[in-house]
């Protein structure tokens, strides 16, 4: 079976504090236009959901599962980028670099205006 490869996963910054106040209500809802996104495929989520996904998890205590939404906060986005960083010298495939450089984007987003991600999936 062929994983489907269309965008359906979403990791999304607030573009500012008022957009993380407006949205905080919605859950951080990517059709407002208040997030910059990152859209990863089924095959590149697939790649980070038992590696770097599942290390956020049990470190942040953030539950990233399809079908739930959850929010990485601000406090541990420098930690996070730093794992990102790490595991991506590790990765060998070509959707497992593409994916983590996506992650290590949207955390280097968070970080540069202090805010938190949401991982929507």
């Amino acid at each position: 079976m062929q994983k489907n490869n269309n965008p359906l996963h979403y990791m999304l910054v607030p573009l500012n504090k008022q957009a993380l106040e407006v949205d905080m209500e919605q859950n951080g809802d990517p059709c407002t236009g208040n997030f910059k996104e990152w859209s990863l495929t089924e095959t590149q989520t697939c790649a980070l959901t038992n590696t770097l996904f599942f290390d956020f998890c049990e470190k942040f205590d953030i539950f990233i599962d399809i079908g739930e939404d959850r929010i990485l906060k601000q406090e541990f986005i420098s930690e996070a980028l730093n794992m990102a960083k790490e595991f991506e010298q590790y990765c060998t495939k070509e959707y497992q670099k593409d994916a983590v450089k996506k992650v290590v984007e949207a955390l280097e987003f968070a970080t540069s205006t202090n805010m938190p991600v949401w991982f929507w999936f």
